[in-house]
């Protein structure tokens, strides 16, 4: 076998050699590898980890809205309500409870905006079409504009006070939702009420302290007043 020619500045060229085959299962695994491993074999150990939850828009927007008593819910759905609709509502309740009559339409004040069964389907029904019969104002296209403008006008009309109590009284209680779900209070409640505290009242976490009422005996004087 002839010897390598010689380059006349480099020495001896390498020896040739053929391309190496690529199988099939080579190549799937170079697609499923994640790039910064195709880099390295060593540990990232300089990737920081998250120390705080990573909030969307729509988990915050649905905490508050349960928080003013925009979204209420029964044993089998969620519901958006307005001010009126939940004040029919509690009455009935109220009025049952006592073993008086109540209509139809005053328990189920606001049951055609239904929102879903467990809160994770009400946070993905806010990017939906909303209906029409559904619409309080003629500009709401989905379920988001719907909900926006509820929180809004709950914003203007309870006491900046009131307010505040209402988020922190959340804050300890929790919420329990339908009979499909069990809402875990430190992950899905509390990151976005932290959150809420902080962007409307500058309150951080360790001033946040449990009101004398609770949440439902707060929005009763809001709304039953």
């Amino acid at each position: 076998m002839p010897s390598a020619p010689l380059s006349p500045l480099y020495g001896p060229s390498p020896p040739y050699r053929a391309p190496r085959k690529v199988s099939y299962l080579d190549e799937s695994r170079r697609e499923n590898t994640p790039p910064l491993q195709m880099l390295t074999r060593e540990q990232l150990l300089h990737i920081n980890v998250p120390t705080r939850a990573v909030l969307s828009q729509f988990a915050v927007l649905v905490i508050e809205a349960l928080a003013l008593g925009v979204l209420i819910s029964d044993e089998e759905h969620y519901y958006m309500v307005t001010p009126d609709e939940w004040k029919r509502r509690k009455m009935a309740e109220t009025t049952q409870a006592q073993g008086g009559y109540v209509s139809l339409e005053d328990r189920q004040a606001g049951s055609n905006r239904t929102m879903g069964t467990i809160l994770r389907e009400v946070m993905s029904r806010l990017g939906e079409k909303l209906p029409e019969e559904a619409r309080t104002a003629r500009d709401q296209t989905v379920y988001e504009d719907l909900v926006v403008q509820q929180v809004s006008l709950r914003q203007s009309s309870i006491e900046r006070n009131l307010r505040c109590d209402l988020f922190q009284a959340l804050y300890f209680e929790g919420y329990v939702g339908t009979s499909r779900e069990r809402i875990d209070l430190e992950t899905t409640i509390r990151p976005a009420l932290v959150f809420i505290l902080r962007r409307d009242f500058a309150l951080d976490e360790r001033h946040i302290h449990r009101p004398n009422l609770s949440h439902q005996e707060l929005l009763r004087s809001i709304y039953l007043a």
